[in-house]
This record gives C-alpha cells, structure tokens and sequence, in this order.
C-alpha cells in the first residue's frame, strides 16, 4: 500500500463505485443507475462521488450521475478512499480496497438477488443503510477491518519464497 490511513469519523463523503458493465443486462444496469439515482435524491446531506468501472462501456448514459455527483474517475482508488469515509456499490472488489482502510461499504438493494457474493462467499459483517454507518461510523470501520484479516495478510518474504519452491 501506498499509505496506510483510517477515516476516525464519517465525513458525509460517499465513493459510489459503479459496476454499470457489459456484465449485466440493460434492465440489471437500470436497476442499478434508478437506485443511485434514488439514493443521491434522498440523501442532500451527503456528497457523492462516482467512480465508473474500467469496463464501463457506454451503454447506458450516466450523464445524470455527473450532475448529482463529482465524477473522480480520474483520481486513484486510493485518493478516492483518502477523500470518502464510506463506500457504495453493488457488488465490486473495491469493498476488499475499502476495508484495508477501515471504509465501510453499503450494498445496493438492487443487484442482491442475482449478485450477493459479498453476504454469501465472503460473510460481510453487516448489511445497514447509509444512515445507519453515519450513526455508528466507527463501529462498522473496525468491523469491516476485522473482516478484512480474513482475506489479507502483511507480505511475509519466507512464506512467499516457500511457495516458490
């Protein structure tokens, strides 16, 4: 890693990580793009800040996302993290990124039924809304750190070389 940092609290600063792809449907990527869109009306209080998929292919137009929102696909993940307490998505590989710095992750309702690794492979520890994160920030940052042991270690050089042989 880069640099090593924790949110110590929330900061109303929401990194929506989009997953609008080739991956899915049209109506799954709609699902997708309504609820967003519904989640930005609904909570004023909140800055957004969308950071689209590599494969984002266009089929879709997001344009309405980069007026409710600041677009920070130009920005690293790990400037997106420095800038965002709190993480939103369907279902990305971000939410790992995210817990390595402490950042909570909401999932999308949306994609549950036909994407929901997050809750059945990898036994995310919570599943609460926005709302819920911004009231017990810190609580849901040392879970999902406590999570993420699960699934990263520091470099170790010995056991690294041991699997070389």
């Amino acid at each position: 890693k880069e640099e090593k940092f924790i949110h110590t609290e929330y900061n109303n600063c929401v990194l929506i990580t989009l997953q609008i792809t080739g991956d899915h449907s049209l109506d799954q990527n709609q699902k997708m793009l309504d609820e967003i869109i519904s989640i930005i009306d609904s909570n004023k209080d909140i800055n957004f800040y969308i950071r689209s998929h590599p494969r984002f292919n266009n089929s879709l137009d997001i344009s309405v996302l980069k007026d409710m929102a600041i677009d920070f696909s130009s920005k690293s993940l790990v400037e997106c993290f420095k800038t965002c307490s709190v993480h939103l998505t369907a279902y990305s590989t971000s939410t790992f990124e995210c817990s390595e710095f402490g950042i909570p992750t909401v999932f999308l309702e949306s994609m549950k039924d036909s994407f929901n690794i997050f809750e059945n492979e990898f036994n995310f520890p919570f599943n609460v809304s926005l709302q819920e994160i911004s009231l017990n920030y810190i609580k849901y940052s040392e879970m999902v750190l406590c999570w993420r042991k699960k699934y990263y270690s520091y470099f170790n050089a010995e056991k690294f070389k041991s699997l070389l042989k």
